[in-house]
Formats: C-alpha cells, sequence, structure tokens
C-alpha cells in the first residue's frame, strides 16, 4: 500500500471501520457451525460499524493530543540543537 492509495482525511476513519466489521463478520461465519451460520448479516454489520465509529471517534482526541505532544518536542529538541550550534 502506497500513500496514493491510503490518504489520511475524508472518510478514511469510516471506511476503516466497515472493512474492519466485514472482516470481523467474515471471520465469525468462518469458524461457526455451518448449520449456526447466519443467512444474512447485513443488520449486525450496520451495529458493528456504528460501534467501531464510536470507538474511533473517543480514540481521535487522544491521537491528537499525542501529536500535539510529538509536534512540541520535536520543536524544542529543535531548537536545543540549534542553540548547541549557534
Amino acid at each position: 500500500m502506497t500513500k496514493a492509495d491510503y490518504e489520511v482525511g475524508g472518510t478514511t476513519a469510516l471506511l476503516d471501520a466497515i472493512g474492519f466489521c466485514i472482516q470481523k463478520a467474515a471471520n465469525v461465519q468462518k469458524y461457526t457451525k455451518e448449520d449456526e451460520r447466519a443467512d444474512k448479516v447485513l443488520h449486525k454489520l450496520i451495529w458493528l460499524i456504528e460501534a467501531r465509529i464510536l470507538e474511533l471517534q473517543s480514540t481521535i482526541p487522544i491521537l491528537i493530543t499525542k501529536q500535539q505532544s510529538l509536534r512540541n518536542q520535536l520543536f524544542y529538541t529543535t531548537n536545543l540543537i540549534v542553540n548547541l550550534f549557534t
């Protein structure tokens, strides 16, 4: 996968959630006895997608905070290095 294939922003999180849920549903069906497998899994997929989106929404502020912290650390480290050589 390259940057051209995967771009952060827009509906990336939604597509990730959908892909995650489809894969999870496929695995559940795969490891369930054949006579107990569901004929239709659409309702369950919608529920899983909604749950995954909520999970991602709660994670985003944490990731933003971590990114800001790393940016600040980089800024201070860069300034320290510049001051050492000037």
